[in-house]
């Protein structure tokens, strides 16, 4: 039997009661101790110690007064997630090996149901609830009837702000969206890297999100940061207007011509401007209309892309293609009027 295999043997053996007279096992669920040597067996850790896992533990280290100190020195350090996870999963481990070796915990200690019901309180009461969602309409600064601000304050973002993961989290991690800006809420699902995250409201450690073409409905909320390790930092790219965002990973109300930006698409070089003529030709990809540029895309183009004095303008090729779903909205919005006006 590997080593492995004989801390799990151990711990199945040993009664709530048991562990819970033990300063290190006491601060974890027996189901939690039970998971996290079964990933022991392949030093995958970060597979069950996600980042929502070791948020609330950490609450629960931070609410104990008499804290192990190989359990403090797991928070401290490095803030990497997956480095945090091994530290746990090893420290479990570890603990598991020497108790066996030394034959402290008692295993033959019965539990009874109602040893059960103390204890689980007893972890229930040392692990602090997160902050509820506020209520719609709730002030920001709203108090308690003694004066404490209730929670942190609820900031609605003036326009959509994009939202990418972190640099240092690892390649593959996912971060798991909810119901509300807590990690009691109910998981609605996880999201990845190639996701994307518009934020609209943020609320402490939280943010309310909008995930084009999820299938998500009503709220959504997801934790940019944990304690101060940042999960989600904003995008480089400019916030999207509030009211451009269409649910289709589209931001047609969204005007980026406002800006004097570089052309990035991987025809022209980043330096070279668009005159109006190579404009009017371009074949580029379309986004909401089919077929070639029309005479009226192309007056578009022109009128809004080049002032009176005939100049060449620099505009960016993402910039083409917003203005391209415009047109093409235009061009269904006359075809639409044609048709009535012919059926009269």
């Amino acid at each position: 039997m590997t080593e492995v295999a004989e801390a799990q043997d151990f711990i199945s053996q040993c009664s709530e009661a048991a562990l819970s007279r033990d300063p290190i096992f006491a601060l974890f669920k027996k189901q939690d101790i039970e998971a996290s040597l079964a990933a022991s067996a392949t030093g995958k850790y970060a597979d069950f110690w996600t980042v929502d896992k070791l948020a609330d533990f950490n609450n629960t280290v931070d609410a104990c007064k008499d804290c192990p100190p190989e359990v403090k020195a797991i928070f401290s350090g490095s803030k990497n997630p997956r480095l945090r996870a091994s530290k746990i999963g090893n420290l479990l481990l570890n603990h598991a090996k020497e108790l066996k070796e030394s034959g402290g915990l008692n295993a033959a200690v019965p539990q009874s149901p109602a040893a059960n019901t103390q204890t689980f309180a007893a972890q229930e009461a040392a692990t602090p609830r997160a902050a509820t969602a506020p209520s719609p309409g709730r002030s920001v600064h709203a108090s308690t009837s003694d004066g404490v601000q209730d929670g942190p304050a609820l900031l609605t973002l003036p326009a959509m702000q994009r939202y990418e993961f972190d640099g240092n989290l690892p390649p593959d991690c996912q971060l798991r969206v909810r119901g509300g800006p807590t990690s009691d809420a109910e998981t609605l699902g996880v999201v990845t890297r190639a996701d994307e995250i518009y934020a609209t409201a943020v609320y402490g450690d939280w943010i309310k999100v909008e995930l084009p073409g999820s299938g998500f409905t009503g709220e959504a909320w997801m934790m940019r940061q944990m304690e101060s390790t940042p999960l989600l930092v904003p995008a480089s790219e400019p916030p999207l207007n509030s009211t451009g965002y269409q649910g289709t990973g589209h931001a047609v109300d969204f005007d980026p011509l406002q800006s004097s930006i570089r052309s990035q698409s991987s025809t022209r070089s980043p330096s070279r401007q668009v005159s109006r003529n190579e404009l009017a030709a371009s074949t580029g990809p379309r986004i909401a209309s089919a077929g070639n540029t029309n005479a009226l895309s192309q007056s578009v183009l022109a009128s809004t892309q080049f002032n009176s004095s005939d100049m060449p303008q620099t505009v960016s090729y993402a910039a083409y293609q917003m203005l391209e779903i415009r047109v093409s909205r235009l061009e269904q919005e006359l075809s639409n009027v044609l048709a009535k006006l012919r059926s009269v």
